[in-house]
């Protein structure tokens, strides 16, 4: 699935930064309300990632994408369990943000289906899906930790990646594939 140009109401001049990690590069996008998007590693190269999704955005560094390449670090060390920087999500919906808030409720190494965010959030588990495949900030705002009431569910990132970060977070016994789901199916 390829992602739509993200345009941010609030930041007309993004400014990006590539942060290499073992799981491959991630790219942070920041504007002057905060952090506006998290390309996730992908095939291909990063700036030409990052043009498709925020035309425009220039290289270059922020104190906002600073702070951000710091805790990305940090979590990826397995030493951070949260993100506290400005979040910019001028261009979700309300239903899209109201998804995004329970979304970031979900602790670190806990995982929740689609319909558990529907039932905080409203809507169907479809809508919710919907939703979180839109989610411009993957990681800070988890859409990882958001399973099927029967499996994993999908990942803009791809499957591997989904398990890898909740393997990273404990949400996976370490080696295996089978995940912790929650006790509850819905």
């Amino acid at each position: 699935m390829r992602a739509s140009p993200v345009r941010t109401s609030d930041a007309p001049e993004l400014t990006w930064l590539a942060l290499p990690s073992d799981l491959g590069d991630f790219a942070l996008v920041a504007g002057p309300a905060g952090l506006a998007g998290i390309l996730l590693p992908r095939p291909g190269p990063l700036p030409a990632g990052v043009h498709a999704r925020w035309p425009g955005a220039r290289r270059g560094t922020s104190p906002t994408l600073a702070l951000f390449a710091q805790e990305l670090r940090l979590y990826l060390a397995g030493g951070r369990p949260g993100f506290a920087g400005p979040l910019d999500l001028g261009s979700a919906t309300e239903y899209e943000k109201s998804v995004y808030t329970v979304t970031r409720t979900i602790t670190l190494g806990e995982t929740r289906t689609y319909g558990w965010v529907a039932e905080r959030a409203g809507g169907s588990a479809q809508a919710v899906g919907n939703a979180l495949g839109k989610n411009p900030l993957p990681v800070v705002v988890p859409c990882h930790r958001v399973v099927a009431a029967n499996g994993l569910g999908g990942f803009t990132g791809g499957l591997e990646l989904k398990r890898n970060l909740l393997r990273l977070e404990g949400a996976a016994p370490h080696g295996q594939t089978e995940l912790k789901l929650p006790t509850t199916a819905r």
